[in-house]
């Protein structure tokens, strides 16, 4: 049986369990990252009774900046979504670090739906633990990679787009595969 990092996953409002979250595979979100996310922090005080989210409202407004963008209608208030961030901590009885990801969707509308006319929006939040890996001690074995940062005029990086993290992905796997820390 396959072990998952949380119990539960927001998703479109409600709260489902781990393995029951899914989309389609026809969705623009599968067939070409047609998505956006936010990577927020949180972090449990001391002694672990509470998590708090970092920056909540700053990571929302470039969430809905990044959907402006990407001309994509929000499927949410960001009040709603910003309950379910805090929520998804709550519900998973998380006492440790977490980052919290939430996640607009371009959804089904046909294969060649490209226009937002014509295609749903979805949401999903997502809470795994976190920790600081770094050891203050030994550092990190770290490189400079051949890989270079695509253009604002290409797919514009300061959208947070999964489709534009394929290339910190492939960074990722060259300093990895070249024996640095991942």
């Amino acid at each position: 049986m396959a072990s998952y990092p949380a119990k539960y996953i927001w998703m479109n409002g409600e709260f489902v369990e781990w393995p029951d979250a899914r989309i389609h595979v026809t969705t623009a979100a599968v067939l070409t990252g047609a998505n956006v996310f936010e990577g927020l922090r949180a972090y449990a005080d001391p002694d672990g009774r509470q998590v708090y989210v970092f920056r909540q409202k700053e990571h929302l407004a470039r969430l809905w900046q990044s959907m402006k963008v990407m001309r994509m209608t929000p499927p949410f208030t960001r009040e709603s979504l910003a309950a379910a961030c805090t929520e998804i901590v709550a519900q998973n009885r998380f006492h440790e670090d977490v980052q919290v990801r939430p996640t607009v969707y371009f959804g089904e509308g046909g294969v060649f739906a490209f226009t937002p006319d014509k295609i749903s929006t979805g949401a999903f939040v997502t809470c795994t633990p976190k920790r600081c890996t770094l050891d203050d001690e030994k550092g990190l074995a770290c490189c400079v990679s051949a890989w270079r940062r695509i253009g604002d005029n290409v797919m514009p990086p300061r959208v947070k787009a999964g489709a534009n993290y394929h290339q910190s992905r492939l960074v990722n796997v060259q300093a990895a595969v070249d024996g640095y820390d991942g």
